[in-house]
């Protein structure tokens, strides 16, 4: 597979993203586990007013978050398109789960904004165009 890199510009902006994403996802496992949360827990721990995630959730946030780096180190347009479908994969998640028993990621609707935000905006960096190599010029006689 000879798939195109990105622009370095491009390749940032995922790595930022998916370093956001990693403390983000850390910081509320950190705050679940502290709290003494079951992995289910319904009710995840609250960071600040970003996001709840229980236990699982925040493994699941950090996993995606991993992903999305070695999608930005690798520079794979391809790479960077698969992890914004799984952010949206888990948006879905919680939308099918929000006010149900068991809660399996303990999310709540700013939750739902955090993947979505993340989801949207790695598939806009995925799908933005590269720019196309120079063809090389013919010589001059």
């Amino acid at each position: 597979m000879n798939t195109p890199l990105i622009d370095p510009g491009i390749r940032r902006s995922v790595l930022v993203l998916g370093s956001i994403a990693l403390v983000a996802g850390a910081a509320t496992l950190v705050l679940a586990v502290a709290e003494g949360q079951s992995l289910l827990a319904s009710q995840g721990a609250r960071l600040g007013t970003l996001m709840h995630l229980n236990p699982l959730g925040g493994i699941v946030t950090v996993a995606l978050s991993a992903a999305t780096l070695a999608a930005g180190a690798v520079g794979s347009p391809r790479l960077i398109q698969i992890a914004a479908g799984a952010w949206c994969v888990a948006a879905v998640q919680v939308i099918a789960q929000s006010g149900r028993e068991p809660n399996v990621f303990g999310g709540t609707a700013s939750t739902l904004a955090f993947f979505v935000a993340l989801g949207a905006g790695l598939a806009a960096l995925g799908f933005a165009p590269r720019p196309h190599a120079s063809p090389d010029p013919e010589p001059t006689p």
